[in-house]
């Protein structure tokens, strides 16, 4: 990945730097939305959005890992509560999986009562399982991730036994895998999915590689620890899609991958809150639409993304390219604009907002430089075809031309911009700034034209 100059400032150190891993993805994969922030009482508030699945409804089922509980949301965060501490059916000790089996019932795996739960469509709780450290099957320790079958078995990473489970929902179970690092064995498997011809794919934690596997566990692997595309550090979640593409959620490298089976991958995303950003991504879930469900541990929340392959690839009548970087204004707002700078090899774009607060200082406030009103923002996020989703920062804390004191940038940003470029010449800015609770919308232009030729020619 190219180093821009210590990747300008201190403002876009936390992004730009952990963007896309590939120049030219095999695959286009856009923010849609996402919904929850960290808490322990309301719905739609979490502790650890641990594990994700889909009830083929439109809604889906979180595991909130450290407020005992499961939630059942719809995309737009509206969440009902299921559940809370405890050992009685329906009370849960760390949920760390949730599936949804072919009759609609919800499936729960608890690290803390060494169980898997099921949960039918009339509100009835059903068990089995019990604590059971290098126990038979039907034993567990840290039950985790978990899917489905066909037949309606559940297929369950039983971590801690460094093993994979297959049972029915009366807990009768056949298992496979040890402690090791040869095909076969695990160090610490976090979650499964289902490939087509009844291949059991393993996310084999600390030993930085997915498995592809049997049902009786003969296993080949790929990946190995590494930051390059196809490289894994802590493969967390993982999900398949109906054309066997797997997406892997990172926890180590923050961050999504797409491979094929033969392990060719391309990843998306780093370190970060903002949009597109993820801290510590331990589940994945797909549809059938190719649209991606990634929960957060530490940002609490569930990310959205649509995913786009091949000729499905949405094609804009305009596309952001570097032909935009320039000076834009809006012609209402005189000693205002914004300066916009696009990184096509990590597909961002890079936004500084030059403006005044949204009161007039007293006539007896001074600045030693400047306009004691004077306000800039800087705001950082990925693109697709001719739209921008920034997160909006605040850097703050530095002296002019010093490295000292050295400023700081909050990086979970202060709100969200998008840009929608029209062409060349004319955008429309939308924002939300959190801190203020306001929002709007400003239409820009470009300040000269010198750079619209080039513009034209890469948007093509």
């Amino acid at each position: 990945m190219p180093s821009i100059r210590n990747c300008l400032t201190a403002a876009i150190i936390s992004a730009i730097c952990l963007s896309h891993a590939q120049a030219q993805p095999e695959v286009d994969i856009e923010f849609i939305s996402s919904f929850g922030e960290f808490g322990n009482t309301d719905p739609g508030t979490f502790d650890w959005a641990a594990g994700v699945a889909l009830d083929g409804q439109g809604r889906v089922i979180v595991a909130d890992n450290r407020n005992h509980r499961i939630q059942r949301c719809t995309v737009e965060g509206d969440c009902e509560v299921i559940g809370e501490r405890g050992r009685s059916p329906g009370q849960f000790r760390w949920p760390l999986g949730v599936a949804v089996d072919g009759l609609g019932r919800i499936v729960v795996s608890e690290a803390g009562n060494d169980r898997i739960q099921l949960l039918d469509q009339q509100g009835n709780w059903t068990s089995f399982g019990s604590n059971g450290l290098d126990g038979p099957p039907g034993k567990f320790r840290i039950p985790a991730g978990m899917t489905v079958d066909a037949e309606n078995r559940i297929i369950i990473a039983d971590e801690r036994n460094h093993r994979v489970q297959i049972c029915d929902d009366a807990g009768n179970c056949t298992a496979f895998g040890q402690l090791g690092s040869s095909p076969g064995m695990f160090d610490t498997p976090r979650d499964v999915a289902l490939a087509s011809g009844n291949r059991i794919l393993v996310t084999d934690f600390w030993n930085h590689r997915i498995q592809i596997c049997s049902y009786s566990g003969d296993c080949t692997a790929f990946g190995g620890l590494g930051t390059e595309a196809g490289k894994f550090n802590n493969p967390a979640g993982i999900a398949v899609d109906s054309q066997d593409r797997i997406i892997i959620s990172e926890s180590g490298n923050d961050r999504l991958q797409i491979c094929d089976l033969s392990g060719q991958c391309t990843a998306y995303g780093g370190p970060g809150a903002g949009l597109s950003q993820f801290n510590d991504p331990q589940a994945v879930d797909v549809d059938e639409n190719n649209v991606i469900y990634v929960g957060e541990l530490e940002n609490h929340r569930v990310q959205i993304f649509q995913a786009f392959y091949g000729s499905d690839q949405p094609v804009d009548s305009f596309q952001i390219n570097p032909g935009l970087n320039d000076a834009w204004y809006n012609d209402m707002t005189g000693g205002q604009g914004f300066l916009i700078t696009v990184f096509p090899d990590v597909r961002q774009l890079f936004l500084a907002w030059f403006t005044y607060d949204i009161e007039r200082p007293p006539d007896d406030v001074n600045a030693l430089l400047g306009e004691p009103g004077h306000r800039w923002l800087t705001a950082l996020g990925p693109y697709e075809g001719n739209t921008a989703k920034l997160t909006i920062f605040v850097t703050e804390g530095g002296v002019f031309d010093s490295a000292v004191p050295v400023p700081s940038t909050d990086p979970d940003g202060d709100g969200i911009l998008t840009i929608e470029f029209a062409d060349c010449e004319e955008a429309m800015v939308s924002y939300t700034i959190n801190s203020l609770g306001i929002s709007g919308e400003i239409p820009i232009q470009r300040i000269v034209l010198d750079n619209v030729s080039l513009c034209e020619t890469l948007s093509q």
